[in-house]
């Protein structure tokens, strides 16, 4: 229970300081999950940038048992992302080259799997 509520306040803490932005790319339904990502600068940069994709089941809570690899471009290679503890989260730094328009996270939960692309954040929207 006092996990939960850890977890909880964590959550809150993470959204409550960051700028807003990093929600900008919508978000994608899969299997009942819901994936958004995050990256690290915002908007992305030439170069090696940090990206967090989230899980949440559709009737809230995180997911997790999930393996995610992505990737740039298609002539990239895959890379597994790093599962951060139970709450839904995986990391991994991806390099990003000018004229990538796509990150494309491989999704896989038990014996189902499925390619997810969404677009890179270039522009913070509105400027």
């Amino acid at each position: 229970m006092y996990r939960l509520i850890l977890i909880s306040m964590l959550s809150m803490l993470t959204v409550a300081c960051s700028g807003g932005e990093q929600a900008r790319v919508p978000a994608q339904l899969w299997n009942g999950i819901i994936f958004k990502i995050e990256t690290h600068p915002y908007p992305v940069k030439v170069g090696h940038n940090e990206i967090w994709l989230k899980s949440t089941k559709k009737e809230g809570g995180p997911a997790w048992s999930i393996i995610v690899w992505l990737r740039s471009n298609e002539s990239a290679e895959w890379v597994q992302s790093v599962q951060d503890g139970h709450i839904g989260v995986f990391r991994r730094a991806v390099k990003i080259e000018e004229g990538d328009r796509y990150l494309s996270a491989r999704i896989k939960r038990g014996k189902e799997e499925t390619e997810l692309q969404f677009e890179l954040p270039w522009h913070i929207a509105g400027q």
